[in-house]
């Protein structure tokens, strides 16, 4: 398993998560989000957030607590129930300006064009 510090020094491939208790427990669905991602993508680095403060830490990877997202650029993500889904490109931001880098995708032409 890799430490925080390795993932810090790596700062590529990033899986992003919010979780906060709804409909069900999201929060216990993001730990097995977190086993998932130690047992099938080690390398990943993770950006979690837990709006209800559920736990800290698992499996080595942090979890900010108690707060929607909050970026620079847009400012803080209305929650869930005010504006549905806002979180999810807010939770991107926040990794970006972490310094995480979107991969740029190389478009091969066709010669139609």
């Amino acid at each position: 398993m890799l430490t925080n510090e390795f993932r810090k020094r790596n700062m590529g491939k990033v899986i992003v998560s919010l979780s906060s208790t709804g409909r069900e427990n999201y929060n216990e669905a993001q730990l097995g989000l977190i086993r998932s991602i130690d047992r099938k993508a080690p390398d990943y680095d993770t950006h979690l957030r837990s709006v209800d403060g559920y736990v800290d830490e698992y499996l080595d990877r942090k979890i900010l607590l108690g707060d929607w997202p909050n970026t620079e650029k847009w400012g803080k993500s209305w929650n869930h129930q005010n504006m549905p889904y806002q979180f999810k490109p807010f939770m991107v931001g926040e990794a970006l300006e972490l310094g995480y880098r979107k991969k740029q995708r190389k478009i091969e032409k066709t010669g139609n064009e």
